[in-house]
């Protein structure tokens, strides 16, 4: 059978977790022999992939410039590819606010789309479903009028400006025709968490909808021996994007100034860049963006790893790789986290953006040892259920079920 996976995003050596998965879904499905066929744009960042890397699927690569790079001329090179490359079934992924394109491009084919955050409930550059500090009741399609005081607030304009432009989405009666015409035609959407499912029950049948979790090479991020545990100064790993505000590094921030008068046995280790002034805050460690190799050891290297998101994560895989590496998690009581860690067993939750708790938390699990190696026991037995493997499998169970046209 063949897959056209289209993904607007990809590139290779990965910056986000939802190009990992689709890297690993192509190449899992390989294995399981099915054809994956990738097709992405070759633009700015998009489409740049390493020499050295050695895929076990095709890729093509549809070629633009900063002229042409736009959903239309998207649309029009996608549909030409797949006429040529007659796919039994097309799996959308990465796409953002270009994503109706991509699924419009696909009608004639069965499609299946997986949904990694908020598009299509929200306009802002990755559907982020938050703003006024809160995580937003509305959504796009049944009410679109409420979106314009977000889409033209200055807060979010830069991030926004770009895939505005480029997708038309700024053309609101235009785009929300096509958002809501997209929608009509895959036969099945994958969401990674129940959180998910209930929001996108708002827009799309509930029959339509299947719940697939993010999946964690188990065999790379896993617990190695080390002399962590015998050494005075304590590691806190914050492995989301520092320069997210969403990610909630300020909370953590704000956590250890408390911590930081009571105690000087821990750092904060990020990666990545950031606009906070590093040198104001003696406990942060800032390294340079890391490949999937050092981020494996860096992990299985922490104490403890803190995931203090303020929008409701769709899924949160910082949290899962911490977790299959074995160490402890402390997490955000909000979207699909509370759905895969237990607390007070495979992790800790606390209540979104309050830094007072979270303070307490991380406090009680650096004196505390034996409850901090405990939780990271349990946190690696119960990641291990989210293996490729396992996830792949569910993905070749839903292709299966839908029917291929002849």
């Amino acid at each position: 059978m063949r897959i056209a996976i289209l993904d607007s995003y990809f590139n290779w050596p990965p910056p986000g977790g939802g190009i990992r998965d689709i890297k690993e879904v192509a190449s899992g499905l390989a294995k399981k022999g099915y054809e994956p066929i990738l097709i992405i744009p070759e633009y700015e960042s998009r489409g740049v992939i390493a020499d050295d890397l050695n895929f076990n699927f095709e890729i093509k690569k549809l070629k633009f410039n900063k002229f042409d790079f736009t959903g239309f001329n998207l649309y029009r090179r996608i549909k030409s590819v797949l006429s040529r490359l007659q796919p039994d079934v097309v799996l959308v992924g990465n796409g953002n606010q270009l994503k109706p394109y991509m699924i419009l491009a696909s009608r004639k084919y069965p499609v299946i789309v997986r949904l990694y955050a908020y598009e299509f409930l929200c306009p802002l550059y990755y559907g982020i479903l938050f703003n006024n500090s809160h995580v937003c009741d509305s959504n796009y399609i049944s009410s679109p009028h409420k979106c314009i005081p977000c889409m033209f607030n200055k807060k979010y304009i830069a991030k926004l400006n770009f895939e505005a432009i480029r997708s038309c989405s700024f053309l609101l009666p235009l785009y929300h025709r096509l958002a809501k015409e997209s929608l009509k035609i895959p036969k099945k959407f994958i969401l990674t968490s129940d959180y998910m499912k209930r929001r996108f029950s708002e827009i799309i049948p509930i029959e339509k909808l299947e719940i697939i979790p993010s999946g964690v090479a188990t065999d790379k991020f896993k617990p190695y021996e080390s002399e962590k545990s015998n050494r005075e100064i304590k590691r806190i790993f914050f492995s989301s994007r520092p320069n997210d505000p969403l990610k909630g590094l300020n909370a953590l921030i704000n956590a250890a100034n408390i911590l930081w008068k009571q105690r000087r046995d821990f750092r904060i280790l990020i990666t990545g860049n950031t606009n906070i002034n590093i040198e104001k805050h003696p406990f942060l460690i800032q390294q340079s963006w890391k490949s999937e190799n050092e981020i494996c050891s860096t992990y299985a290297s922490s104490d403890l790893a803190v995931v203090p998101s303020l929008w409701a994560e769709p899924f949160g895989l910082a949290a899962l790789e911490a977790m299959s590496s074995g160490i402890a998690v402390i997490a955000s009581q909000t979207g699909g986290l509370t759905e895969f860690i237990e607390d007070g067993k495979t992790g800790i939750l606390v209540p979104s953006g309050d830094h007072r708790a979270l303070a307490s938390k991380i406090n009680e699990l650096l004196d505390d040892e034996e409850y901090r190696l405990r939780l990271g026991n349990n946190a690696r037995r119960h990641a291990l259920q989210y293996s490729w493997s396992n996830v792949i499998n569910e993905y070749v169970t839903v292709i299966e079920q839908i029917p291929v046209q002849v």
